[in-house]
């Protein structure tokens, strides 16, 4: 039984490790540095439009909207830029969680003790149910 339980940790650990190794980064700071580049770009343009208003090129009705549209895009860019720094900072979190999960298990694959076997197994384990009688299903505290 223990060898099983122990082989489904491992299974879930290796479908960790692939999900992770989907490729979100690249894209997520490709996005990030889009956004950056576009808030910047929204900053110059207030820049531009406050020197124009003063210049007396544009009336203070044609300011206003402008300055509305651009305020707009810049917040919600902004908002787009911490969403994303949210997903890396989850990302992070999860590649944490599956290093200490294999830090676990190579302690339970080094135990032959069953009192500690048993201890870190409480560790990592809220439950195991059996479906049918016959066939474990293990329910993790760590993901």
């Amino acid at each position: 039984m223990e060898d099983v339980v122990i082989k489904g940790l491992i299974a879930d650990l290796d479908k960790i490790t692939i999900l992770e190794d989907i490729g979100e980064d690249n894209s997520l700071e490709e996005r990030k540095t889009f956004y950056t580049s576009q808030v910047k770009k929204m900053e110059e343009q207030k820049k531009k439009l406050l020197k124009k208003y003063l210049d007396g090129v544009i009336s203070e009705a044609m300011f206003d909207s402008f300055m509305n549209n651009i305020e707009a895009d810049l917040l919600k860019h902004k908002k787009e830029i911490e969403d994303l720094e949210k997903l890396q900072l989850n990302k992070t979190k999860r590649e944490n969680n599956a290093e200490i999960l294999k830090e676990y298990l190579s302690l339970l694959k080094a135990t032959n003790d069953r009192h500690e076997l048993k201890a870190i197994l409480k560790v990592l384990i809220k439950e195991v149910r059996m479906v049918n009688n016959f066939r474990p299903v293990i329910i993790t505290n760590i993901f």
